[in-house]
């Protein structure tokens, strides 16, 4: 039940995060740097990873170490400094973030006239 849940987790990761992060990372690195595969490969490592981290520590130090643990797996798969993995993790968070927006924005609007 627990590795079908973790299977589920990586599959949703993949097809809302990975696209946000291989463009993130083509316009900070350039195209020659990244591809869709490694893209894929950092969700479903740090998805992996840290689902391990929540099991293993329940507090608030935990958002730290998962932050630090994605910043990690971004530099070294992508080989590129640590300021360029907080770039490409924020470009990422903003683009995903836009996203959100755009497919909340219509249901938002529906509402507001619904309820007006």
């Amino acid at each position: 039940m627990i590795l079908g849940n973790l299977f589920g987790l990586i599959l949703v990761n993949m097809l809302l995060q990975a696209p946000a992060l291989w463009y993130a990372g083509r316009k900070v690195l350039g195209m020659e740097k990244v591809d869709f595969k490694t893209a894929a490969i950092i969700t479903a490592a740090y998805t992996l990873l840290n689902t391990i981290i929540v099991g293993l520590i329940e507090s608030s130090v935990a958002g730290l170490i998962q932050m630090l643990v994605y910043l990690y797996v971004v530099k070294r798969y992508y080989e590129t400094t640590w300021k360029n993995a907080v770039i490409v993790t924020l470009l990422m968070v903003f683009i995903n973030i836009v996203i959100a927006f755009l497919l909340a924005g219509p249901g938002f609007f529906m509402f507001l006239n619904v309820c007006s």
